[in-house]
């Protein structure tokens, strides 16, 4: 990572994960060893060094962790591996969850195309922190979000387009059955979901 930030230029660096991080130390010893915290005492180490390269750099790193159940009777139930300095190093953080009730399925009920993720900002130094979105992440063709379901959410959460039950109501009043649907029709229709899109955008913004 040092290596990647002092190349010069401006990077945007992913280390996946803090959770599968194995020490030189753990590598030479037999599995029934016990260690404790050597990730911890690894990243409270090279944290402090690591911002200071990427703030004179302009670079940005990326940390993604794993929640694991806590042991501890009296805090939270579940807890991230690496210790306490990760969090207070960070700039951001960010809790993606999902369950098994959020999942997306398709025409058969075990067709499973996606899942919906809620996003938790927990800790913010640009802006607010503890804000929410929740949004879906779908399989094929590769796991991505689909902007066209983004927009079609957002529209009826921001009242752009009018929905009752199950019938959803566009601008020209025309009506549409089902989010699917609506979905769909933006996907056919560019000029309608631009239109939809720039009001979503002006909200937003």
């Amino acid at each position: 990572v040092e290596a990647i930030i002092r190349s010069g230029q401006k990077k945007f660096i992913i280390l996946d994960s803090l959770a599968a991080m194995v020490s030189e130390k753990l590598m030479g010893e037999s599995a029934g060893k016990e260690t404790m915290a050597l990730t911890a005492r690894l990243l409270s180490r090279w944290l402090p060094k690591a911002t200071t390269l990427l703030e004179r750099h302009e670079s940005v790193l990326l940390l993604v962790n794993q929640l694991r159940d806590s042991l501890n009777p009296y805090g939270p139930s579940v807890t991230t591996p690496g210790g306490k300095s990760k969090d207070f190093y960070a700039n951001q953080q960010v809790f993606f969850r999902t369950s098994k009730s959020a999942r997306l399925t398709g025409e058969e009920v075990d067709d499973y195309t996606g899942h919906m993720v809620t996003a938790e900002v927990t800790k913010n130094r640009f802006a607010p922190p503890w804000k929410k979105a929740t949004f879906p992440i779908f399989y094929n063709p590769g796991p991505h979000i689909d902007q066209y379901f983004e927009i079609a959410q957002l529209s009826t959460d921001f009242g752009i387009v009018q929905k009752g039950g199950a019938w959803i109501t566009l601008p020209d009043e025309s009506k549409i059955q089902g989010m699917g649907a609506f979905v769909k029709r933006l996907r056919d229709d560019p000029e309608l979901f631009n239109s939809i899109k720039a009001s979503v955008l002006g909200i937003v913004q």
